[in-house]
């Protein structure tokens, strides 16, 4: 059996007034503005959720998706680019596989699939471009 990935809370925000589609909360305004959406702050303390989150914004047509912390104290947002979310995914990825293989012994009628899969004939590596995000190799 594999292990339970736990599903995070969704809490839906800005979500009411369509005039104002991506007014301060969209995901343009906190990637170039580094501020924290509109309304955020007290649906945060309607909630209890403290610090150390990772929140998401999209543009109302969806075309566009930021990650970010939000950093209250501070005012602004920590942002979580493509390349760190590319290395994220990865890292998880790896966890999944990682699941797989300690669950081979358990799984006698898939062992030609959990042989397949076994992370002794896997290599994982992140290549970058020169236009990589220099951030990126640091979080690496």
């Amino acid at each position: 059996m594999v292990s339970k990935i736990d599903i995070p809370d969704l809490h839906l925000i800005n979500t009411v007034d369509t005039d104002k589609l991506n007014l301060e909360c969209g995901a343009e305004y906190v990637h170039k503005k580094k501020k924290i959406p509109i309304n955020l702050k007290e649906k945060f303390e309607e909630l209890g959720v403290k610090n150390g989150v990772i929140c998401l914004t999209f543009d109302g047509d969806a075309d566009r998706i930021i990650y970010y912390e939000p950093l209250f104290k501070e005012g602004r947002v920590e942002i979580i680019d493509g390349d760190m979310i590319l290395t994220l995914f990865t890292m998880a990825f790896f966890k999944i596989c990682q699941s797989i293989e300690d669950q081979k012994a358990i799984c006698l009628k898939s062992a030609p699939l959990m042989n397949y899969l076994s992370l002794r004939k896997w290599t994982f590596a992140i290549c970058q471009t020169a236009y990589a995000n220099s951030a990126s190799k640091q979080f690496l």
